[in-house]
């Protein structure tokens, strides 16, 4: 007997240690600390404190993240002596949220029911003043035999038009009164749509496990690529009358992750995360008259010389290797609204020329011709022009 109790007690104590070397989950929500964009991607990091158990163990969850990262380009930086022990991104629901989906749905359930029993109680009661409004309406003769005296009859009268009169005013008030609780009735069951659609809601979420030395603590960086963003240049642009041209960059930048960057810095960088990249490929370019099949007006036209090979404006080139950092952090919601984002400037030192066909059009065309554009990263993008206090709109090929 006493052996058997000695044997017990090992188990008990062999079962406890084992339930001590798995850490408690930890749900926490790591701040963006630095996002850079690419053309159809973008890499962010987010930065958060772990803190190891006894046994040198942590089970963390970093929520409230984007539903598509690439698993394959995800990295997690950590402190010297520690290791990753395991890392997975899945869809789940919100930490907290069932529970708060539930009391929100007690509370609208409360002011539901609420709503209903006020709103029988002033239709009972309207039922009930249409009732004696009927029955006043029914015995408003006087009949029989009996000689009434006027001032009877006028009594008679001013207590029928007197009561009606209340009996109208009271049915309003309560007409009134529920349209009111029908209003807030469809408001409730609105409310209670939109909270019973919040339960389908799902984020995204990494789980990481890490070991390390026992009681230590320390940041941990998360690395990951979404490819729910994009970014693109645009430009305004003045020619001087010397012919140099004054440009500003912008960058038109959009993300659809669901999450706002809320004042972040960014980083925006040409091509894509995944490709490689490869030496810049540039041939002359020339200018020349383009008619459309819709329209017999001459246009300027950039096309590649006769007998230089031909690339692709999708090639990945030194190009890619450029980044462009905004002075400002910036604010760009998670539901694919645009937002224009100042870069910087420059002057292009260029000269003036004239293009005039009189035989295709009774127009002439100032041409700005600017060699040092290379210098200044200039990328694909749509510019517009301003000269001599006009505005006119085109596009600008670096």
């Amino acid at each position: 007997m006493r052996y058997e109790c000695c044997f017990l007690l090992c188990l008990l104590s062999f079962g406890f240690n084992l339930e001590g070397a798995d850490a408690q989950e930890s749900h926490v929500t790591w701040p963006i600390e630095e996002i850079i964009v690419y053309e159809s991607a973008a890499r962010i990091t987010r930065i958060g404190s772990v803190q190891l158990n006894d046994q040198g163990r942590a089970h963390y969850v970093v929520g409230d993240l984007s539903k598509t990262v690439n698993e394959d380009m995800v990295q997690v930086q950590l402190a010297e002596g520690w290791s990753l022990v395991s890392s997975n991104h899945r869809e789940a629901m919100r930490r907290g949220l069932k529970s708060e989906v539930r009391k929100a749905l007690e509370e609208l359930d409360a002011e539901l029911k609420s709503n209903r029993q006020t709103f029988a109680m002033r239709n009972a009661l309207l039922e009930a003043y249409n009732e004696e409004l009927s029955m006043i309406q029914a015995n408003r003769r006087v009949s029989g035999n009996e000689l009434l005296l006027v001032e009877d009859l006028q009594e008679h009268a001013d207590f029928w038009r007197k009561r009606v009169k209340e009996l109208k005013y009271l049915m309003l008030e309560l007409k009134l009164e529920i349209e009111v609780l029908q209003q807030d009735c469809n408001q409730i069951n609105g409310s209670r749509g939109e909270w019973e659609e919040k339960q389908l809601e799902r984020e995204g979420q990494f789980v990481l496990k890490f070991s390390g030395p026992p009681n230590a603590s320390a940041e941990v960086a998360l690395v990951y690529i979404v490819s729910d963003a994009a970014w693109n240049p645009v430009y305004e642009a003045s020619v001087a009358s010397d012919g140099s041209i004054t440009m500003k960059r912008f960058a038109k930048v959009s993300q659809w992750t669901q999450r706002d960057w809320d004042e972040v810095p960014l980083t925006l960088t040409v091509g894509r995360p995944s490709q490689t990249l490869a030496p810049p490929v540039l041939f002359p370019q020339s200018i020349g008259i383009a008619t459309s099949a819709s329209s017999l007006e001459p246009k300027l036209k950039m096309t590649q010389q006769e007998g230089s090979p031909r690339t692709s404006m999708d090639q990945t080139s030194a190009l890619d290797r450029y980044d462009f950092v905004p002075e400002n952090v910036a604010y760009v919601n998670g539901i694919g609204k645009t937002e224009r984002i100042y870069i910087d400037d420059f002057t292009l030192p260029g000269t003036l020329t004239y293009l005039a066909l009189p035989t295709l059009s009774d127009e002439a065309y100032q041409v700005a011709v600017a060699s040092e554009w290379a210098q200044q990263q200039l990328l694909p993008g749509a510019v517009n022009i301003l000269a001599k206090a006009s505005g006119s709109s085109g596009m600008v090929l670096g």
